[in-house]
């Protein structure tokens, strides 16, 4: 694209040239800034299913691989549960607590179990436990496989005969997308249990917990069940698509290991708020 505005430059006469050249690159560098985002998101989309392929493989389940696999799996999912439980009694206090509040002074309490379920389940809980793996687990693992290929420790697996992809990637992947499944539904239980404890200290409301539960599952849709896979599973396992390519495509000395792990934390976030709002814009309109 640069080459093509290039050659067309040399077209125009040499007075309009500066004007010409600032309104090319107003249109140029977005056009080309869009396209690296849309290669490289289809490049995530790539390992994450390259991922998925080859976990339906039982020759790819070595000791190895599923000894990495558990050792994933308790760094990112394990170690994290108090602060998943943290932050679903933040969530508990701050959004069931208040929603509870006000429904019973407008007199609408039975709107509650729909209500948590669109604000809660749908939304803030997937999109808050995303977001603690991300920074949590996320830039850590972008660091682990930078420092790995600056160390050449991944060449070294290549000369032994051992495939990178499924040794490393592949246990990350998989372990990342499980282990936000896994804590968003920690976060969930505990965020509205917590939030209907306290709601009952405060309120009027003699309902009891029985009775809430079952209007949290009659609100629950088979619908619902996909847009949680959605934005757990799949954003999970895009974060550890993410972080490991970006470990990966680090070059230079080991300074890059730092603007790498930012690079892979921005990226994480964007693509978990694009991919959540495509899945409800789909889903739910």
């Amino acid at each position: 694209m640069r080459t093509i505005a290039i050659s067309l430059m040399r077209l125009l006469p040499t007075s309009s040239r500066p004007v010409i050249a600032d309104l090319l690159r107003g249109l140029v560098y977005p056009i080309a800034f869009l396209l690296r985002q849309v290669v490289r998101g289809l490049m995530m989309f790539a390992a994450v299913g390259a991922t998925v392929a080859l976990c339906v493989r039982p020759s790819t389940w070595t000791h190895a691989v599923r000894q990495e696999l558990a050792r994933q799996l308790f760094k990112t999912a394990v170690t994290a549960v108090p602060f998943a439980i943290m932050v679903a009694l933040g969530i508990g206090v701050f959004v069931v607590v208040q929603a509870q509040q006000w429904l019973d002074r407008l007199g609408h309490t039975s709107l509650l179990g729909p209500l948590l379920v669109m604000s809660v389940v749908r939304e803030l809980g997937p999109l808050a436990t995303n977001m603690l793996v991300i920074g949590r687990s996320g830039t850590s693992m972008t660091a682990e496989i930078g420092n790995m290929k600056m160390l050449g420790e991944i060449d070294l697996l290549d000369a032994q005969g051992v495939d990178p992809f499924v040794y490393l990637i592949v246990p990350r992947i998989l372990g990342t997308g499980l282990a936000v499944t896994c804590l968003t539904l920690i976060v969930l239980v505990v965020s509205i249990g917590s939030g209907r404890l306290l709601a009952l200290e405060l309120t009027s409301d003699p309902s009891r917990l029985v009775t809430f539960a079952d209007q949290i599952l009659q609100s629950l849709e088979l619908i619902d069940v996909f847009n949680f896979l959605a934005k757990t599973f799949l954003t999970g396992m895009l974060t550890g698509a993410i972080c490991c390519v970006t470990g990966l495509q680090i070059t230079g000395d080991t300074a890059g290991v730092a603007t790498a792990a930012r690079e892979a934390f921005v990226r994480c976030m964007a693509a978990l708020l694009v991919v959540s709002a495509f899945v409800s814009l789909t889903i739910y309109i």
